[in-house]
């Protein structure tokens, strides 16, 4: 059974993910095949553009398959290469970058969860549509590992702070926090996903894709987002706290804050594994200045130093596995790490 369908309507290609027992988490053989289709369709003239979206009424994505990897790291024990992380990883970050560069409209509707890989194969395309249900995050740091699948490139250049926030934190982003945070492009209602597709297919579209997008998009998108932005309405604190130096400072800068809403935010960094928030702020300290292509091949690196170590299977198995969510990390406080610790983890190994 096929995990992800393709099918071409009237010049568009519409990708659907289609692994419903698993909430669409993706695979090494579904990141190979989506790489694959999409290469193919931009090189395609009969096709002007592209739509992914998901058969899951709960889930867009709920990220790439970490099961997967956690038990084939338990039948490789004390081995000291990992060829089919390798594998894995490269798949997923050329897929994203592949789709941030691609020269033709690729439109992502999302809605319900997405996550992790969920919002590589949909945060780098042009049109990023949220739904009311959608629940977008990079919980990384919560697992043992870092924001990846080229998520630092667009966190960085989130107004203010937010981008640092929600790497460091893993923040659950409703609708109206992706559209301000800019990880958004539109917001769209749950019930004219079809119907925007629809009239899409329908539609002559050759030599004025982007044009006639546009027109839909002013159609069945925009709108009064039906809820509140929490990152908007609490941009101060975020700013104040986040642009403090150092995770240890911005942890005491929340402390200081005698806010619920931020011992709310210091309980999620507290949760974290210390290394990988270490490595999270010097990443998307780094980011700024960095262009996609450099944070991609940085992801790679960042990865094959972190399937080497201890604190990404155990935060996989305590949080996706056993489910107890109680990490028994290497690392027990940020202090406890040094800073030449962290600069292993950009280096090539």
């Amino acid at each position: 059974m096929s995990l992800v369908k393709f099918d071409i309507q009237n010049r568009i290609g519409i990708i659907t993910l289609d692994r419903d027992g698993a909430l669409n988490a993706i695979n090494y053989e579904m990141f190979t095949v989506l790489r694959q289709y999409i290469i193919a369709w931009e090189e395609d003239p009969n096709i002007d553009a592209v739509v992914i979206k998901s058969n899951n009424d709960k889930a867009f994505c709920s990220g790439g398959d970490l099961k997967s990897l956690y038990y084939y790291h338990q039948e490789q024990e004390g081995q000291k290469t990992f060829p089919k992380f390798r594998q894995f990883f490269w798949e997923e970050y050329e897929l994203n970058r592949i789709i941030h560069h691609y020269k033709k409209p690729y439109i992502a509707l999302i809605n319900g969860i997405a996550m992790g890989g969920g919002l590589g194969v949909s945060m780098h395309g042009s049109h990023r549509i949220v739904c009311e249900d959608v629940r977008l995050a990079m919980p990384e740091t919560a697992i043992g590992f870092f924001p990846d699948a080229g998520s630092s490139y667009l966190f960085s250049r989130s107004p203010g702070q937010l981008g640092l926030f929600l790497g460091l934190t893993g923040w659950q982003m409703n609708a109206a926090d992706a559209v301000y945070a800019g990880i958004a492009t539109h917001f769209m209602p749950k019930e004219h996903f079809d119907t925007f597709l629809e009239a899409l297919v329908k539609v002559d579209t050759a030599g004025r894709a982007e044009e006639i997008i546009f027109e839909l998009l002013d159609m069945f998108a925009g709108g009064e987002i039906p809820m509140l932005s929490t990152l908007q309405k609490n941009r101060d604190m975020i700013d104040t706290c986040f642009s403090q130096k150092g995770v240890d400072n911005i942890m005491t800068e929340l402390q200081l804050h005698k806010n619920p809403w931020a011992y709310q935010i210091l309980d999620k960094l507290e949760e974290a594994s210390p290394l990988s928030l270490k490595v999270t702020y010097e990443l998307l300290k780094l980011a700024p200045k960095k262009n996609f292509d450099f944070l991609s091949q940085l992801d790679f690196i960042l990865s094959q130093n972190f399937v080497k170590g201890s604190e990404f299977f155990e935060g996989i198995r305590a949080k996706i596995i056993d489910k107890d969510g109680d990490p028994d990390w290497q690392y027990k406080k940020t202090e406890d790490i040094s800073d030449n610790r962290v600069a292993e983890y950009f280096k090539e190994r």
